[in-house]
């Protein structure tokens, strides 16, 4: 998957990146077919995690099947401790990071990333803080149910206004 949707990357350094025991790899499988992934690097000591990759198959995208593998990612890096992500996005990416709440203004001091992350020409390096109070991969969930008490409240009040002028 990352081969494919990463052309421009060399399919030797994927490979080493993904087999190298400092990364560890999400995958995504649907119908016993890998469509998406995410490799990553932590860096407990730095304070963050660097997204080295991140994909999903062109015939799978726009369903919400990144959202679910970083929703999943973001949960992971809160059990173990580490609340900022890094990553270098293309042009291409840097709308979906920026849906998953990453910003191009890096707040995480350059002296905790410079040295251990590879700085990608012509990429936009983004970060992305992550609140330890959010179950991410509930929030779907949770917004659904706030949506459904917001409605019941507004009807409620439509239906308390039209009692008091007929």
């Amino acid at each position: 998957v990352f081969a494919h949707q990463l052309p421009r990357m060399p399919r030797e350094y994927i490979t080493r990146l993904v087999m190298c025991p400092k990364h560890r790899s999400l995958a995504l499988v649907k119908n016993k077919t890998v469509i998406g992934g995410i490799c990553f690097r932590m860096f407990p000591r730095q304070g963050f995690s660097e997204i080295v990759f991140c994909a999903v198959s062109s015939n799978e995208q726009v369903k919400g099947y990144g959202t679910h593998l970083m929703n999943h990612l973001k949960d992971y890096h809160i059990r173990h401790g580490v609340h900022t992500f890094l990553t270098y996005a293309d042009e291409f990416a840097i709308g979906y990071f920026k849906k998953q709440g990453f910003r191009k203004e890096v707040h995480l001091p350059k002296a905790n990333y410079l040295g251990f992350i590879k700085d990608y020409e012509g990429a936009t390096l983004m970060e992305c803080q992550l609140n330890p109070k959010i179950p991410y991969t509930e929030l779907s969930v949770i917004i659904r149910h706030q949506k459904e008490v917001l409605k019941k409240l507004i009807k409620q009040q439509q239906e308390t206004v039209r009692r008091v002028q007929p």
